[in-house]
């Protein structure tokens, strides 16, 4: 269950991502859509437009309407800006105040309006939608869910949408830590990347070095295996992995790896000079199998 919740998180960030990536597509089309559809919406308002020219506004209510309908149509000749769609609505709710429309015209105008406001709030509207803010009540999951993608190389590109998640818990952070100094941006952070270095790192690069010592020392071997035999993960797709980037900071996994293996193989050649040999076919095989 804590797999399927993270997936759906997971997804969560997928689709918002897939909208920022084609933001600048979207950006060129809406504003001639939303102007097709404005026109639309006008020439449904100007034969009841010309109704009440052509009438004898004798009453309050007519005048009202007429002025209701001079509104609606500026507003829609222009950017559908909030402003512009606010007034939009206070001039047709005026305007309704006599008979313009026909039969079905009334809900083909709010399903239009409807269609306008999705339109011009489409970006805030995939954000809000897929704010994953409530993720950072559910931190106590991370361990492990950072255990199970550590059994699943193949998937390591979901990653980055988990820290994507948790990323968005910044801004409700940023205006609590004004009056709890407990809570704060770095506080979280550090209490993530502990999670991760402790779950996922420590036991990634010591499945590297123990992989790397029998690769180095496989003459010694009792029972050779055969490739058939052998049931070895591939983990050359977590150092295939773009840097994660995590609050105003990045890493890169094949980084952190290679300096676990600098700094173990330093230490134990700086006690045993005469195993250098050993060390250096290690760091030949790592660069040569994982790019490390």
């Amino acid at each position: 269950r804590i797999r399927a919740l993270c997936q759906l998180v997971e997804l969560l960030k997928c689709i918002e991502q897939t909208y920022v990536r084609r933001s600048m597509l979207i950006a060129e089309n809406i504003p001639a859509i939303v102007q097709q559809m404005s026109l639309g919406l006008e020439r449904m308002f100007l034969p009841g437009k010309h109704d009440l020219e052509a009438s004898r506004l004798t009453s309050n209510s007519s005048l009202d309407a007429l002025a209701g309908l001079n509104l609606v149509v500026a507003m829609l000749e222009g950017p559908g800006s909030e402003q512009r769609r606010l007034a939009l609505r206070l001039g047709l709710s005026v305007a309704l105040q006599k008979p313009i429309l026909k039969g079905d015209d009334y809900a083909q105008v709010d399903a239009q309006l409807r269609r306008i406001d999705l339109l011009t709030t489409l970006m805030p509207s995939v954000r809000a939608a897929c704010s994953c803010e409530f993720f950072y009540w559910s931190r106590v999951l991370l361990p492990t869910h950072f255990k199970d993608s550590l059994e699943r190389p193949i998937e390591s590109f979901r990653l980055q949408y988990i820290f994507a998640a948790l990323q968005d818990a910044a801004g409700l952070l940023h205006k609590v830590e004004k009056f709890n100094g407990n809570v704060t941006v770095e506080a979280f952070r550090s209490e993530v990347m502990l999670h991760f270095e402790s779950c996922f790192l420590k036991p990634l690069s010591a499945e590297v070095e123990i992989e790397l010592r029998l690769l180095c020392h496989m003459e010694l071997l009792v029972h050779r295996t055969t490739p058939f035999e052998a049931k070895k993960r591939d983990l050359a797709p977590f150092f295939r992995c773009k840097p994660l980037a995590f609050l105003g900071k990045s890493f890169s996994i094949a980084e952190r790896v290679a300096r676990y293996l600098d700094v173990a193989f330093y230490d134990i050649t700086a006690v045993s000079l005469q195993d250098w040999t050993a060390y250096e076919e290690m760091r030949t095989i790592a660069a040569k199998k994982w790019g490390l």
